[in-house]
């Protein structure tokens, strides 16, 4: 089960409750967010990003469409996926899911580079 609330002590002073995956995905589904998911140089800002779960999902979403258009150039892959995480924007205000977020991003980007480098081999 996701963890919505890291505690009611930062509910009360910082407002922060996640976004459910679910109802991420359901958000990014409306059909104007979804076709801008889509353009690779679509520019997204997350002004309270917390650990990076639209961020994620967006990111995710544009690899998904650069793998399938370049999936037997490396170099071009390196280059559109770059492209595409340059694109992505966030704001936090706590140092912690700051943190977070920049892992979360780092390791989605790596899975997916690294997916994408067996591929081509």
């Amino acid at each position: 089960m996701e963890k919505i609330i890291k505690s009611k002590a930062r509910v009360q002073k910082h407002g922060e409750v996640f976004t459910p995956r679910k109802i991420v995905n359901q958000m990014l589904d409306v059909p104007e967010i979804k076709e801008a998911c889509e353009n690779l140089t679509a520019t997204f800002l997350e002004p309270a990003a917390g650990e990076g779960a639209f961020l994620i999902e967006i990111l995710k979403r544009k690899l998904i469409m650069v793998s399938e258009r370049y999936n037997d150039d490396l170099t071009q892959y390196e280059n559109y996926s770059l492209l595409a995480l340059s694109t992505l924007y966030g704001i936090e205000l706590l140092e912690d899911n700051a943190q977070i977020c920049v892992m979360n991003m780092y390791e989605t980007y790596y899975d997916y580079y690294q997916k994408q480098a067996k591929c081509v081999e």
